[in-house]
C-alpha cells in the first residue's frame, strides 16, 4: 500500500526535539538497522552519521551530493510507513514549515519515500542546541537574552498566525539556538501537531482531543483542540519566557487535570518575585500573556512582541517608542499601540500597588470612595452621560 494513502493503527505519540548536534528525537536508544552511514537515499542523499532515534523514527545527518550541502533527514520507522496518522503528521510538519517561510522556522527542502516505502523529510542541518539544553547548563537567562528569544519566536509565530497556523507545542525543546559569534539566532521546530485554522479540527486531532505538552498548554488547549487559536501559542511562549527569567514554571503540576485546577485557582507569582531586578512592566506583560481567558491575552505573536517592546520602552522612560513588525496602516497601528501602552502602564501601576502595604491600599480605597462620592454629588445626569460617551470615544471600543 502506498504510504501517502494508507489507513492503519495510531502511532505511539513519541515527542520529537532537537539534539545538540542537529535534529533528533526527545527519547531513544539505537538507530533502526535499515539505515547506515554511507548508504544512499534517493538519487542525491548520502547518510553520514546518526543524530538519534526514537519510537517513531530516526534522524540522520546526510550530504546532498549534487549540491554538496549538509542536510538532516528524518525517517519514519518502517512499521509506521503504513500508518495514516504518522505519515500525515510528517507531511503536516513539512507543509507547515514550507508555507511559513520564516528565517526563524527550520527549513524543509523535500518530502519523499524510500524505495521500500519509508517516508522521510529533508531539512536544514542545524548546529547548536535547544533552549532546554542551553538553560540546563546556563541557568537563568538575563532579560536581554529572554527578549531575544521572545522576539524571534514571536516573529515566527506572527508569520504562522498570519497564515492561520497554530503551532500548539511551543516549548524549550522546540526552540533551537544556532551556534554563532554574534547574538543568538533562534529557530522554531516541529510543526507536527500544528493546527490549520482554515481546515479546522482534522482527523489527526479529533474534536475534544487534547494535544501538546501540559506545562505549556493554554487553558483552552486543555479543553480540546476545537478551542485553540493563536492565543494558545501566546500562552506557551509566555510560559517559556517565565521559565527563562526564573528557572521555574508558572504552574508546576504534572497532569492536564492538575494544571487546569491550578490555573483556575489564580494567577502565578510575578517573575520579579524570583528575579527582583525585573521591572514591574515585565510583570504586567507576563500577566497578560498568561491570562486564563484567551480573549484577554495578546491576540497573536505579533501583538505579543509589540507589547514586549512597549514594556521595555516604559522601563527606559521612552513612551514614544512604538515598534513596527510589519508595514500597514500606520495611523491605526499607532492608535492601537497607544491604547495597549495605556493598558500596560495601568497594569504596571496595579502590580506596583499590590506590592505596597495593605494599609496604604486601604487608605487609597477610602480616599477614592470619598472623591467619587463628591464627584457624584456635583455631576448631573447629563454630565455623567457626556463623560461616559467621551471616555468611549477617547479609548475606542472595548470588548466586554
Amino acid at each position: 500500500m502506498h504510504p501517502w494513502t494508507c489507513r492503519n493503527e495510531d502511532p505511539d505519540g513519541d515527542e520529537w526535539s532537537f539534539s545538540a548536534s542537529g535534529v533528533g528525537p526527545a527519547h531513544g536508544a539505537g538507530v533502526s538497522g535499515v539505515h547506515a552511514a554511507g548508504a544512499r537515499v534517493g538519487q542525491h542523499l548520502r547518510l553520514t552519521r546518526s543524530l538519534g532515534a526514537g519510537g517513531m523514527g530516526s534522524v540522520w545527518a546526510a550530504e546532498h551530493v549534487a549540491l554538496r550541502m549538509p542536510v538532516a533527514v528524518k525517517f519514519l520507522r518502517s512499521r509506521y510507513a503504513s500508518s495514516y496518522e504518522a505519515v500525515a503528521r510528517l507531511r503536516r510538519e513539512a507543509a507547515a514549515a514550507a508555507r511559513i517561510r520564516s528565517p526563524h522556522v527550520v527549513q524543509v527542502f523535500d518530502l519523499q519515500a524510500t524505495d521500500a516505502g519509508v517516508p522521510y523529510m529533508v531539512m536544514e542541518l542545524l548546529e547548536g542546541e535547544s533552549l532546554e539544553e542551553y538553560m540546563g547548563w546556563r541557568g537563568r537567562l538575563s532579560l536581554d537574552e529572554t527578549c531575544a528569544v521572545v522576539r524571534q519566536v514571536g516573529a515566527a509565530l506572527a508569520k504562522a498566525h498570519d497564515l492561520g497556523v497554530v503551532h500548539r507545542d511551543i516549548k524549550p525543546d522546540n526552540i533551537f539556538l544556532l551556534e554563532g559569534d554574534r547574538e543568538m539566532f533562534v529557530k522554531v521546530l516541529d510543526f507536527g501537531i500544528a493546527l490549520d485554522l482554515a481546515e479546522g479540527v482534522s482527523r489527526l486531532t479529533s474534536e475534544g482531543a487534547v494535544v501538546g505538552t501540559p506545562h505549556f498548554m493554554a487553558p483552552e488547549q486543555m479543553m480540546g483542540s476545537e478551542h485553540v487559536g493563536p492565543a494558545a501559542d501566546v500562552w506557551a511562549l509566555g510560559v517559556v519566557a517565565y521559565r527563562c527569567l526564573t528557572q521555574r514554571l508558572p504552574y508546576e503540576e504534572e497532569s492536564v487535570a492538575a494544571m487546569a485546577v491550578a490555573v483556575d485557582r489564580g494567577p502565578p507569582e510575578p517573575p520579579s518575585k524570583f528575579a527582583p531586578e525585573l521591572p514591574s512592566a515585565i510583570d504586567a506583560w507576563m500577566a497578560r500573556a498568561l491570562e486564563p481567558r484567551a480573549r484577554d491575552r495578546f491576540r497573536d505573536g505579533r501583538e505579543m512582541v509589540e507589547a514586549l517592546e512597549e514594556a521595555l520602552a516604559i522601563t527606559k522612560g521612552d513612551r514614544s517608542r512604538v515598534p513596527t513588525v510589519r508595514d500597514g496602516d500606520l495611523t491605526l497601528r499607532y492608535r492601537r499601540a497607544a491604547r495597549r501602552t495605556a493598558r500596560l502602564e495601568a497594569a504596571t501601576l496595579k502590580m506596583t500597588a499590590r506590592r505596597g502595604s495593605a494599609h496604604f491600599l486601604a487608605a487609597s480605597i477610602v480616599v477614592a470612595a470619598l472623591l467619587i462620592a463628591v464627584w457624584l454629588g456635583w455631576s448631573s445626569p447629563t454630565e455623567d452621560a457626556a463623560a461616559v460617551e467621551g471616555a468611549r470615544t477617547a479609548s475606542g471600543s472595548v470588548e466586554p
